[in-house]
């Protein structure tokens, strides 16, 4: 897990012909970075739209599909990120 509040957020990207959500993290100290771009799940935007702690998105259960993909892609990330963002 985390020691630093790292958290995700979504942004609707509708530039592209389909509808996408862009996932940025939100570091401590306010910086934003760019993580992933997804199909759009109206589950996943409504869960991230607000921010959520990526500890607490790890650790989620759901039976919607598409919430456990992204849960799945993030446990994916976890460990490059937990490398990258607390080791430094």
């Amino acid at each position: 897990m985390f020691q630093t509040n790292v958290k995700v957020t979504a942004v609707k990207n509708t530039k592209r012909g389909n509808r996408m959500i862009d996932y940025y993290l939100i570091m401590p100290d306010g910086t934003t970075l760019y993580l992933v771009t997804s199909p759009y799940v109206h589950k996943c935007y409504d869960l991230c739209k607000g921010s959520v702690r990526l500890n607490d998105l790890l650790k989620w259960k759901d039976k919607n599909k598409g919430v456990m993909k992204l849960v799945d892609c993030m446990k994916r990330m976890s460990s490059y990120l937990q490398y990258e963002f607390d080791a430094a």
